[in-house]
């Protein structure tokens, strides 16, 4: 067995089961990153430029700000790390985490729980690409919406102030 960096102990054989399935090699930059050269310039994606500054806008303003995620395993984390990032620099936050029973997605039932706290800004984590009326819903009531996701579009993309999807 053998301990990578801090991490759970994994064995040779799961290692190399998964480095050889990835078509990866042993020294590999995603194995062994060099930081930060390594890091893709975010800015490449559409739409960044304009979610920055609207975030960064908010921040400044004392704005009241939504983070919807989804219950999942990549939407959990990514609304957490949000949070937490709009707590550290000091911003009023509240998250929605729907249940299984909600589904996944953001949804008009979340703009109107937001907008209850008077949230102004609505950024989505994983979720968002196809949920157009509830872009809408969050429009017509003030709340500027920043869709960030990973999903596969749909043919007309929701109206909403930014939208970063490295699939656009």
């Amino acid at each position: 067995m053998k301990q990578w960096h801090d991490g759970p102990q994994v064995t040779h054989s799961l290692v190399d089961h998964i480095v050889k399935a990835r078509s990866l090699s042993l020294d590999d930059r995603f194995l062994s990153p060099r930081w930060p050269e390594d890091l893709h310039d975010t800015f490449l994606l559409p739409d960044m430029d304009k979610a920055t500054a609207r975030i960064w806008k908010a921040i400044e303003a004392g704005e009241t700000i939504g983070i919807v995620g989804d219950y999942d395993m990549d939407g959990t984390p990514a609304a957490v790390i949000m949070a937490q990032f709009f707590r550290l620099v000091g911003s009023d936050v509240h998250v929605i985490l729907p249940t299984r029973e909600e589904g996944y997605g953001f949804s008009t039932t979340f703009v109107d729980r937001l907008r209850e706290k008077k949230v102004t800004l609505i950024i989505t984590v994983d979720c968002g690409i196809r949920d157009s009326a509830a872009v809408e819903h969050a429009n017509q009531h003030g709340c500027d919406v920043i869709i960030t996701d990973h999903h596969e579009c749909a043919e007309l993309l929701p109206l909403a102030l930014a939208i970063v999807d490295p699939k656009r």
